[in-house]
């Protein structure tokens, strides 16, 4: 019997999608508002070179997702570097991190599929790539914060899911076996690694998956959305299966 179900955010409750232009201007505001004196237009060309400098120099770590690394990055382009501090860099940080997850978008049927799970009495788990800012934003601001039992987070656990660090920091803590979780993620490179603990996996698609190159495992069950998950929970009394299917 599946006595714990844990969810992936970015893509899988809520749509993966990227900041907006009033959250990229807010930041550049709050820059410019610290004195660093940039145009608009400069602004955004370097931030187009730091995605790809993040992405070749961190990318599938957890370093991309410290609140600082970004920034560093960035203001080195525009020729801050040596100006700032590694207080003022986090506090960037996590400010564009509170803005771009207040614009963050649940998916069609978390709410629905997250009460189901509670109102069965599972344990309700989140790990997410990300680091605390992001994930609490999220969650506090559509009131899902207080659903989870356990919540974890890339740059809190110190590993990405691929590294298999998260998913035994969550046994360890329920005093669960693997079998006895199931793991709901859209990314085969990611949230799927919870089968080398022997979790059940679940794979939402319905949008497109990314993939940082790593080794991707095929899921147990595959859904096209959450309501059609929801569903199945429902029809197939997949929580209460013995064997799960």
């Amino acid at each position: 019997m599946i006595k714990a179900v844990i969810f992936d955010l970015g893509g899988t409750l809520y749509k993966d999608k990227e900041p907006s232009e009033d959250t990229l201007r807010s930041q550049w505001k709050e820059m410019k508002e610290r004195g660093y004196e940039v145009e608009w237009g400069e602004y955004m060309e370097a931030l187009e070179d730091m995605q790809r400098e993040l992405k070749e120099t961190h990318g599938g770590s957890v370093e991309q997702h410290q609140p600082e690394v970004p920034g560093r990055i960035l203001l080195d382009l525009l020729g801050f570097g040596e100006e700032v501090s590694e207080e003022e860099l986090r506090e960037l940080g996590e400010n564009f991190y509170r803005r771009y997850g207040r614009e963050q978008e649940l998916r069609e049927g978390a709410h629905e599929v997250i009460e189901y799970c509670k109102e069965k009495e599972r344990i309700l788990g989140c790990i997410s790539n990300g680091n605390k800012v992001s994930t609490h934003t999220r969650l506090k601001k559509d009131g899902l914060k207080k659903e989870f039992d356990i919540i974890l987070y890339s740059t809190g656990v110190g590993a990405q899911k691929s590294e298999l660090k998260p998913f035994k920091i969550f046994l360890e803590r329920t005093n669960l076996a693997g079998r006895e979780c199931m793991m709901v993620g859209n990314r085969k490179d990611e949230d799927m690694h919870a089968k080398k603990f022997g979790m059940k996996t679940v794979l939402i698609t319905g949008e497109e998956e990314k993939s940082e190159g790593r080794e991707k495992l095929e899921p147990d069950m595959e859904f096209k959305d959450l309501n059609e998950f929801k569903e199945a929970l429902e029809k197939d009394k997949i929580l209460e299966k013995p064997n799960f299917f």
